[in-house]
C-alpha cells in the first residue's frame, strides 16, 4: 500500500533547513526590541550628552542683542529661525562689512531660507561695484541687500553682478536688474 518514495538529496534538504533557520532567527532577533524589555531603561544617550541644550538660540540671541537690537525683536527672530547662528551671522556680516543697520539687515536675513548665502552676496556685490559717495552707496546698499533677498541662489546671483559689472560698462544697479531678471524668467 504505501508506495516507495525516491530518496531525498540530503544536500538539498540541509540547505533549506538552514535557510529556514535563518530566516526565522533573523526574524525573531529583529522583534526581539519590541517584546524584551531593556535591562536598564535609565541609560543616557550619548548624543544628548554631548548636545549643549538651548545653545544655537543663547548664540543667536547674544549677537543679535549686541548688534543692538531690541530684545523682543531678537527673542522673534531667533526662536522662528531654522538655524539661529546662521540668521545671526547674516545680520553681523552685513551690518559691519556694509552701511546696513543691524535691523534691517535681520529684515532681510530673517526672510530667506539662505542667510549666510545673503549676507555674502550683499558684501561681495557692495564691496565690488559701489562708489564712494554717501548717497550712491546708501542707496545701492539697499537695493543690493533687496536684491540678495528676493535671490533664489544667492552666490549665483552675485557672481552674476560682479562678472557683468567687471566686463560691461554700465551701473550696478543696471547689472543687479539684469542679473535678477534673469533668475525670475529660469
Amino acid at each position: 500500500m504505501l508506495k516507495h518514495l525516491p530518496k531525498q538529496n540530503s544536500k538539498f534538504s540541509f540547505r533549506l533547513g538552514a535557510a529556514l533557520v535563518g530566516i526565522v532567527s533573523g526574524t525573531i532577533a529583529s522583534l526581539t526590541p519590541f517584546f524584551i524589555p531593556a535591562a536598564n531603561a535609565n541609560i543616557i544617550d550619548p548624543v544628548v550628552i554631548n548636545r549643549r541644550v538651548g545653545a544655537d538660540y543663547s548664540v543667536c540671541a547674544g549677537e543679535l542683542l549686541d548688534r543692538g537690537i531690541n530684545a523682543e525683536q531678537v527673542a522673534i527672530a531667533c526662536s522662528q529661525a531654522l538655524v539661529p547662528p546662521d540668521l545671526s551671522l547674516c545680520v553681523g556680516k552685513i551690518s559691519r562689512l556694509t552701511p546696513v543697520t543691524a535691523s534691517d539687515a535681520l529684515n532681510a536675513c530673517n526672510r530667506v531660507r539662505r542667510p549666510v548665502e545673503m549676507s555674502t552676496c550683499v558684501v561681495d556685490i557692495f564691496n565690488r561695484t559701489t562708489g564712494s559717495t554717501p548717497s550712491v552707496v546708501t542707496s545701492s546698499v539697499n537695493t543690493i541687500l533687496d536684491n540678495c533677498r528676493r535671490s533664489l541662489l544667492p552666490l549665483k546671483f552675485s557672481d552674476c553682478v560682479i562678472g557683468l559689472s567687471q566686463q560691461i560698462s554700465f551701473s550696478s544697479d543696471m547689472a543687479l536688474r539684469s542679473c535678477i531678471a534673469a533668475e525670475e524668467r529660469r
